[in-house]
């Protein structure tokens, strides 16, 4: 009897635990099903925050780039040719002409065309014809600038006068660059020795600006030139035929190889432009910083708008964490 109601009681018991497990699967399913349906619905609520998040944030981004397109420029690489003898029109301007690169013409008050050992007028004037500028160069016995009567030439003869004035070093004073400035020219153009990095100018254009020039075959033109095209700066060679200077002096084979060099720069992936002379340089990098300007202006409304519409996105995202949490 004893045994029955042990046995009885054994029965009972197992079908009490029995129910109890599976009470106890039920509910932990149940459970486990209600917090799946609990994050789906956070990850429902949070992928449509998370879409219009993305879509405020490549709108910002294309604002951000439209102000990049306005504030990026090229290298930009000028020839200053020092001098105007006859092999200026015999050799280098057909050969600079074959790799399709103009330069910019110095004239110095005891060098003009016309005048003996040097170009003829003609010669002169079909170069400019070429798209070639031309700039005067100080001189100490040139009027009270410096630059008078090469001045009054260019403007006789009718060519356009460009807002540079070639000095060499030797004789830059603080006193001379103020009576070029007064004169009306902006831009300075200091010769130095070719070895010097600070041939490249970078940076916003002000009101006077002093450029550098280097001879092109100096021992560093070509990492100087590498170093200008990743600043994006510009820079300026000169070639002589008369050159106390050996980095500046003219020779066929090694300025056909710079002009070579700097063809194949033009396809790089930061492009140079070689056919600015300087003061169209200036211009193009006042035009960038204009640009730059009006972009910022145009778009601060704008991207202050979309960064407002990011940060409330965010602070929606915190408090759906905390909704469900």
């Amino acid at each position: 009897m004893r045994k029955r109601i042990i046995m009885i009681i054994s029965v009972i018991l197992s079908v009490i635990g029995l129910f109890v497990l599976a009470f106890l699967v039920n509910n932990y399913e149940k459970e486990q099903k209600e917090t799946r349906e609990h994050y789906a619905n956070l990850e429902k609520e949070l992928l449509l925050l998370k879409a219009d998040k993305r879509v405020a944030e490549e709108a910002l981004f294309a604002i951000e780039e439209d102000i990049l397109s306005n504030s990026v420029h090229e290298c930009t690489v000028s020839i200053l040719i020092k001098d105007i003898v006859p092999e200026l029109y015999t050799e280098m301007f057909p050969l600079m002409k074959e790799h399709g690169i103009k330069g910019t013409v110095v004239l110095y008050k005891n060098r003009l065309p016309g005048s003996e050992g040097a170009i003829t007028e003609e010669q002169f004037a079909e170069i400019i014809s070429e798209g070639y500028s031309v700039v005067p160069a100080w001189s100490e016995d040139d009027g009270d600038t410096g630059i008078d009567s090469v001045v009054q030439w260019i403007k006789d003869h009718g060519y356009t006068l460009g807002t540079v004035v070639l000095i060499d070093e030797k004789n830059y004073t603080q006193e001379r660059e103020d009576l070029i400035v007064s004169a009306g020219y902006n831009t300075i153009v200091r010769d130095l020795d070719g070895e010097k990095n600070n041939a490249i100018t970078t940076g916003d254009v002000e009101e006077v600006w002093r450029i550098s020039a280097m001879g092109y075959k100096g021992k560093s033109s070509k990492t100087v030139l590498d170093n200008a095209i990743k600043a994006k700066g510009h820079l300026i060679y000169t070639v002589g035929f008369d050159a106390e200077d050996e980095s500046e002096m003219y020779n066929v084979g090694s300025l056909a190889n710079m002009l070579e060099f700097l063809k194949k720069c033009e396809n790089n992936e930061n492009p140079v432009l070689i056919n600015t002379d300087i003061a169209g340089a200036r211009a193009r990098r006042i035009s960038v910083a204009e640009k730059r300007a009006a972009a910022i202006a145009k778009n601060a409304e704008e991207k202050a708008a979309q960064q407002k519409i990011i940060d409330e996105i965010n602070q929606e995202i915190d408090e759906l964490y905390k909704k469900y949490n």
